[in-house]
């Protein structure tokens, strides 16, 4: 129980992990940090061993912004349909559910992308969107993309990836995916890429 300051002071940092290799990516609290900046927030951490630990969140007050602030910085774009992500951290999975919802989507989350491809196969569950890790056990998000192509072409496949040297857009047009988000994800990044998608496909 608790951390160590020499974990506490790299806890945000994109990649940083203290669990095995292959158990864990270190993205979790980096994309956490990254929404709250995004709202002009903060967070801190107030741990010790044997303590536990304490996050704490500071957001600023929502008040209207001056109408030449508005036309700055163009509203986010939203929707309502359901969206699939497909990851194997947990972490992950929960705040992309988080930033989803928080654009008005309805999220269903998956950890296995063999399960994932036999869901959609079925055809039990009508998706509108996937949004896909690329490093996972059992498929690739580039070989998910390829395999969801064959079995609903019309199903627009997204890959976020934090390695751009072994996924790029070239390797993605392959497979027949139609974006590419590297992490840590912006929330704005992610909203223009998935209202794209979902608008090109209609």
């Amino acid at each position: 129980i608790g951390i160590e300051a020499s974990v506490a002071e790299r806890i945000f940092d994109p990649f940083f992990t203290t669990k095995e290799p292959g158990e864990g990516t270190g993205m979790g609290l980096s994309v956490v940090h990254g929404i709250i900046c995004d709202l002009g927030g903060e967070i801190f951490i107030d741990s010790a061993p044997g303590k536990g630990a304490t996050f704490t969140v500071l957001l600023p007050i929502a008040e209207s912004p001056p109408e030449e602030e508005n036309s700055a910085q163009p509203p986010l774009p939203m929707g309502t349909e359901h969206i699939l992500v497909v990851d194997d951290e947990e972490d992950i999975l929960a705040t992309s559910r988080m930033m989803l919802a928080h654009l008005g989507y309805t999220v269903s989350v998956n950890s296995s992308s063999s399960a994932a491809l036999d869901e959609i196969k079925k055809g039990d569950v009508c998706y509108d969107l996937v949004l896909t890790d690329q490093t996972m056990p059992d498929l690739t998000g580039l070989e998910l993309a390829r395999e969801l192509h064959r079995a609903a072409p019309e199903l627009p496949v997204i890959l976020c990836t934090g390695y751009s040297d072994k996924v790029n857009e070239e390797s993605i047009r392959t497979v027949h995916a139609v974006g590419l988000l590297l992490k840590p994800v912006e929330l704005r990044d992610l909203a223009v890429m998935v209202r794209k998608a979902l608008d090109r496909k209609g």
